[in-house]
């Protein structure tokens, strides 16, 4: 069996040296050629797959008169030399001819290799012996490249959908360069490459690479970062996310932060600077999730949520028709006889929209939060106090100014509102004391807010 082996190696490398390549394959296969020898001629396939220290076993007499060249086109172009020149002018190099007969061969020399590979494959399933696993990952990784190289998809579809050990890092260029994502990301989900299958979508995602067959890549992310929990890839790729939909990049970061073990505010925090700096509106809506959903009690984000409250109300009031509608709100009030709240009054008079939720919101939050710091939310208020009374008195109330907050209630709203926390006091001023007479000589005090912060409300006639 050794004879009959060595001579089919030896005159399989005579066909390979004298570029008789299809010959060359079924005689070295018959020799039962280490395939990895073989392998090493074409470096375009085999990558990096090869280690400095590999060896195989070979006759000394098949070693010895191995081709002089490394690799495959050397073989082709020194056949080329031999064979045709000086006949072909200008040389063999550049000579049409020659350019031609060449490309020819090396094809000729590729599929010669993709068979002598698919044989071996299949010889090994029914024979005994061919255990060694890191052969089996070369051939078939380098097996995989070339059904990419040749646009074989069925073929390769076939091999990855069987057990197989094709090396990912050596097939992904080759996949990705013939454009077949499909079958990548095939093998990404195979061995777990979420990190991978997720950067890989994103750019399908951009425009970067183009997949008919992939539909919808920004949905499959987002299905797929639910799916793992994986946080840092969460955080990661929902801040990303936030500025191609923001709506569920939002949902995403805030249910993977809801009912983290063990998280650090300062985790949270980093994740809000991020977003920041991608998409500020997107961080506004995190940052009042974590202030109002989370109760993070950082009294650096209640002053971030407070100066935000701040800047969305001014820039409403920026509006010529929203500034009018706001002053004619609190014109009315103080001059008609509702019993109500201000903030139940301004809440259901006031038609639906965007600026009215964002006062609602100012107004709660000001009241509800005894961590932001009220004197700068003060000096920013104070220069439109005909507009913002109630906003105002809420937190002179949190400076510790109960009379300022009384009277800016009273000329802003001729109302006095007394409530705990939100103006320091429960404390009901008398009549006697000349604080305020309002509407022809009676005192009328009801709370501006009420709305479940401990608010009493008062009526005197």
């Amino acid at each position: 069996a050794d004879e009959l082996r060595y001579i089919c190696q030896r005159i399989g490398f005579q066909c390979l040296k004298e570029t008789l390549f299809d010959d060359a394959g079924r005689h070295l296969f018959d020799g039962d050629m280490d395939p990895r020898t073989l392998i090493s001629y074409f470096p375009e396939f085999c990558g990096s797959l090869f280690n400095p220290e590999d060896a195989v076993d070979m006759f000394a007499g098949v070693a010895e008169h191995l081709p002089e060249e490394d690799f495959i086109d050397d073989i082709i172009a020194a056949n080329l030399v031999l064979n045709y020149s000086p006949h072909l002018s200008p040389n063999t190099r550049t000579a049409l001819p020659a350019v031609e007969l060449r490309e020819i061969l090396k094809l000729t020399a590729v599929d010669m290799l993709k068979q002598y590979l698919r044989k071996w494959r299949q010889k090994r399933k029914v024979v005994s012996g061919l255990k060694d696993e890191r052969i089996v990952a070369i051939v078939e990784t380098v097996l995989a490249r070339l059904y990419s190289h040749f646009r074989e998809k069925d073929e390769l579809q076939s091999l990855l959908d069987g057990p197989n050990q094709i090396v990912l890092n050596e097939l992904e260029p080759a996949l990705i360069e013939a454009g077949q994502l499909n079958l990548l990301f095939k093998l990404y989900r195979q061995r777990g490459e979420e990190a991978k299958l997720i950067e890989a979508l994103s750019r399908l995602a951009t425009g970067e690479w183009v997949d008919a067959e992939i539909d919808d890549p920004l949905s499959q992310m987002f299905a797929l970062l639910s799916e793992k929990r994986n946080r840092p890839l969460v955080q990661q790729w929902g801040i990303w996310l936030t500025n191609r939909d923001p709506e569920r990049a939002l949902k995403l970061l805030t249910s993977s932060t809801s009912n983290r073990r063990g998280a650090k505010a300062e985790d949270d925090q980093l994740v809000l600077k991020q977003i920041q700096e991608t998409n500020p509106t997107a961080a506004s809506q995190f940052l009042e999730h974590l202030v109002l959903s989370k109760r993070n009690n950082s009294a650096s984000l209640h002053m971030q949520l407070a100066q935000t409250c701040i800047d969305q109300l001014l820039s409403c009031l920026s509006e010529e028709p929203i500034s009018k509608l706001w002053r004619a709100k609190a014109a009315s009030y103080g001059s008609g006889r509702s019993e109500s709240p201000y903030f139940s009054y301004f809440a259901s008079t006031t038609p639906d929209s965007a600026s009215k939720h964002v006062r609602l919101k100012t107004m709660l939050f000001l009241q509800g939060s005894s961590l932001y710091d009220p004197h700068v939310i003060w000096e920013r208020l104070k220069p439109h106090e005909n507009v913002f009374a109630l906003e105002l008195a809420i937190v002179e109330g949190r400076c510790g100014n109960d009379r300022a907050a009384l009277t800016t209630l009273v000329h802003g709203l001729k109302r006095i509102s007394v409530y705990r926390g939100g103006l320091g006091t429960s404390r009901l001023p008398q009549p006697e004391e000349g604080l305020f007479r309002v509407n022809k000589g009676y005192l009328a005090m009801v709370s501006a807010l009420n709305f479940g912060f401990g608010v009493e409300e008062w009526s005197i006639f």
